[in-house]
């Protein structure tokens, strides 16, 4: 899912017939008519997956899902990653996650999804402190937030959220740094997948949090 969304864009939704995966819908807005119009990758409005959780099977083209095939199980786990040490008051209750970028200005959020946004309406998180008020976990309507392969993703199939602290200025830190990682500054409708990272990744930007 994770590559998909950052090749489209936006998150896609998956087509199963009972366990086989059988399609993959792409999401778009379309700015102008339909003939001449921009197709603009958008966020399913509402749950729009039907494949289960768990023994999604990829039969080879032209089979009827007998013999070999390939299952797919679209779960995740986050990593442990660095283990915080701050000893800051964490994220508590429902709050936008507002984007920093290099001067220090608001310029977008993070969305549902985990993605930043310049364009629409912020999402909103739920954190729950944990270790004493310390950390803290976050949650989306999209499910609960944690850095997979090194990205911030929020999503029902994230079973175990990552564990994040906060700095003395309400920031959102990871493993004690507050540093999080684009490829550009999003434009338009156009989502970036945020990292933890610098390695391919030239922009840096900074997340804070903003109680509802």
């Amino acid at each position: 899912m994770t590559v998909l969304r950052q090749k489209h864009g936006a998150d896609v939704s998956l087509g199963c017939k009972g366990n086989k995966f059988d399609e993959v819908w792409y999401h778009f807005d379309v700015r102008g008519s339909i003939q001449t119009g921009d197709f603009v990758a958008s966020i399913p409005d509402g749950g729009k997956t039907t494949c289960p959780p768990l023994g999604i099977r990829y039969p080879p083209k032209g089979s009827s899902g007998g013999g070999s095939h390939t299952t797919y199980n679209p779960t995740h786990t986050a990593a442990p990653g660095p283990k915080p040490t701050s000893t800051l008051p964490a994220f508590s209750g429902r709050g936008t996650l507002n984007v920093l970028t290099n001067d220090d200005r608001v310029h977008g959020c993070i969305i549902g999804s985990g993605t930043w946004y310049v364009s629409g309406t912020c999402a909103k998180f739920t954190a729950t402190p944990i270790d004493n008020a310390k950390t803290f976990t976050l949650r989306s309507n999209k499910g609960e937030c944690a850095v997979l392969d090194g990205e911030l993703t929020c999503s029902r199939s994230v079973r175990k959220s990552s564990v994040f602290s906060a700095d003395a200025g309400g920031l959102l830190a990871f493993g004690n740094n507050v540093t999080f990682f684009a490829d550009s500054v999003p434009r338009g409708w156009k989502q970036q997948g945020v990292f933890t990272e610098p390695e391919g990744h030239a922009t840096r930007l900074r997340i804070r949090w903003e109680g509802a």
